[in-house]
Formats: C-alpha cells, sequence, structure tokens
C-alpha cells in the first residue's frame, strides 16, 4: 500500500538518509505491505488487486510507535496500530493470491531501513531523533516486481511498481 504524496515528501529523505548512511544510497518507496510475494500471471494480479481494492476510499492510518528490530526487512520501521481497511485487504489479497497457504500475518509497517548488522546502540539512538507524522494516509494499492531474481527481492533498487490501483 502506498500512502499520500505529502507523506512520501516527509518520509522519502529519511528513508534517502538512512540508506546514505547504513546502505549504498538505494532507495524504495514508502509504503506498508499487505501481502507476501507470490509469482502470478499479472494479468491475474491486476485482476485480484482491482476485487480486493474495489471502490474503496483512501483512509487514514495511525502510528503506534517507531521500533527497531534484528530483521532486515524492520530494520528501523514505523509500527501502524492495525486498521480495518489494511485487514480486509490483507485477507482478500491472501485469500485470492494462496488460498493453499497460511494467511500472510499481517503486521502493519511502514519500514525505514532494510539493513543487517546495525548495531542496538545506533537503532536506539535513531529511533529518538526521529520526528515523524502521527497520520498517514493510504492512497493506492500497488503491485511491486522484484525484478529479474524473484529470489533475491532484498535487491530493492529493482523493485519496479508494475501495476496501481489509486483509492478513491
Amino acid at each position: 500500500m502506498h500512502l499520500s504524496d505529502s507523506n512520501n515528501k516527509k518520509l522519502s529523505p529519511i528513508i534517502a538518509l538512512f540508506s546514505e548512511k547504513y546502505v549504498n544510497g538505494d532507495v524504495f518507496p514508502p509504503h506498508i505491505s499487505v501481502s507476501n510475494p507470490v509469482q502470478i500471471e499479472l494479468k491475474e494480479a491486476k485482476r485480484i488487486i482491482d476485487v480486493c481494492v474495489g471502490d474503496m476510499h483512501k483512509f487514514e492510518v495511525e502510528i503506534d510507535s517507531i521500533r527497531y528490530s534484528d530483521k532486515w526487512s524492520k530494520t528501523l520501521f514505523i509500527q501502524i496500530k492495525n486498521s480495518p481497511n489494511l485487514s480486509k485487504i490483507s485477507k482478500c489479497l491472501n485469500s485470492h493470491l494462496k488460498p493453499d497457504l497460511p494467511p500472510y500475518p499481517l503486521d502493519p509497517h511502514i519500514s525505514l531501513l532494510y539493513k543487517e548488522g546495525v548495531g542496538e546502540e545506533d537503532k536506539k539512538s535513531l529511533v529518538g531523533e526521529l520526528k515523524v507524522p502521527k497520520i498517514y494516509t493510504v492512497s493506492s494499492c500497488a503491485l511491486v516486481y522484484p525484478g529479474n531474481n524473484i529470489n533475491n527481492w532484498r535487491d530493492y533498487d529493482k523493485w519496479e511498481v508494475v501495476y496501481e490501483k489509486e483509492l478513491k
């Protein structure tokens, strides 16, 4: 799920700064993941997104806290409070994209840094210094292609939005 332009203008410089300092300068758009990666035909994936998002309007989500972990995908992140709309979209995508697999465990967050090996003290310091908005507007549902190597989704400079359904 992508955020509004005004939210992106606030978060993108933070992501760029952290990437420059801790990674290689590659950036990714601020987003909230609602499904695991799957291999599926593009036409079918677009249809499923259209069904799951339907005529949904843009909606707001609220920050719970700023956190960090040792997981690559959640090195430094903004934890989002559970949202009925995010849950609805995630459940729908799960049931259509991979009905025979366990559902994606929705844990809504906005990642700010993807990097293993950042020291505990550095992460604590970053969390203490961060000033971010308390409310975010979810404006679209995007389908992201991870590049030619589906098994190397960590290479986020290769990520490409191949379809985006704007919310009303």
